[in-house]
């Protein structure tokens, strides 16, 4: 239970921070917002480590935790893309749909993790709110490109490999498979601002929601390492991709914008589907 409540929590901030970086990108270049959103979660890594006070990891760790990095670069880079040039309602859903996909199947097939009837039935709801919540059976919805459809698959893929290495990790490398992720993705982002002379910096008037969105990023991903010590991977990815519930409700909440009907029972189902989870744990 107290696995399953970590990745709550970590849903809950991906989402919010989700929405803050699709906001941020409408307003700046995809990378730019990238840049400073990783560097503010550089700095809330390194005052959580002293307090949390882990050993230095294995090399082993750093190596996962470097790829991990490498497939979330990917992951942030084509989501923000597709956000910037799409509905938000509709990109955040998809993304998270295959990033749920590509763990479970990774821990129920090749890990061969046992996922007791009720989570299973709590899996495919919750893939079937997210469909819900994004607008599915609404003439509204999902008015994207091609393109941008397809980069949003790509950033779901990044997403979910990303899952799967950092709950490869071992339990004794602490928070440090997070700085070595964090460590690839600075790097990667910067040799591309500098290649292609992208701005440094953001607008000021972005700024703090830039910085609010790096802050939340890294605390999602934060609480959802702690979670898989906890419990399954399939059975915390699962949760963990529950994220575009809080996104929607945050549009709602911020820009006003309306709940429609099949949005709302979206977000029934998503609770649903947490009880049942929880229960098959």
């Amino acid at each position: 239970m107290f696995g399953i409540l970590l990745a709550l929590g970590s849903a809950i901030t991906y989402g919010i921070g989700d929405y803050c970086g699709g906001r941020s990108t409408r307003s700046a270049s995809v990378m730019s917002v990238m840049l400073n959103a990783q560097l503010c979660g550089v700095i809330l890594l390194l005052v959580a480590l002293p307090l949390i006070g882990d050993p230095v990891a294995p090399m082993r760790d750093w190596l996962i935790g470097g790829s991990a990095g490498l497939a979330g670069t990917v992951g942030l880079g084509c989501f923000y893309s597709a956000m910037s040039g799409g509905n938000m309602s509709v990109i955040a859903p998809v993304t998270a749909v295959v990033s749920l996909v590509v763990p479970v199947l990774w821990g129920t097939v090749v890990r061969g993790e046992d996922v007791a009837g009720i989570a299973l039935v709590g899996i495919i709801l919750a893939v079937c709110s997210i469909a819900l919540v994004s607008g599915a059976g609404s003439r509204t919805g999902f008015h994207v490109s091609r393109a941008t459809l397809g980069l949003a698959v790509i950033g779901g893929i990044g997403f979910g490999s990303m899952f799967i290495a950092l709950g490869e990790t071992g339990s004794e490398s602490g928070l440090w498979s997070l700085v070595a992720a964090r460590i690839v993705t600075v790097g990667v982002v910067v040799a591309i601002v500098v290649i292609r002379g992208i701005p440094r910096l953001v607008p000021r008037t972005i700024a703090p929601i830039v910085v609010l969105g790096g802050l939340l990023d890294m605390s999602a991903n934060i609480l959802y390492l702690l979670s898989t010590r906890h419990g399954l991977i399939a059975v915390m990815a699962t949760i963990s991709s529950l994220y575009p519930a809080s996104t929607v409700a945050l549009a709602v909440a911020i820009d006003r914008e309306r709940l429609s009907r099949t949005q709302a029972v979206g977000l029934g189902c998503a609770v649903a589907a947490l009880v049942l989870v929880s229960l098959g744990r």
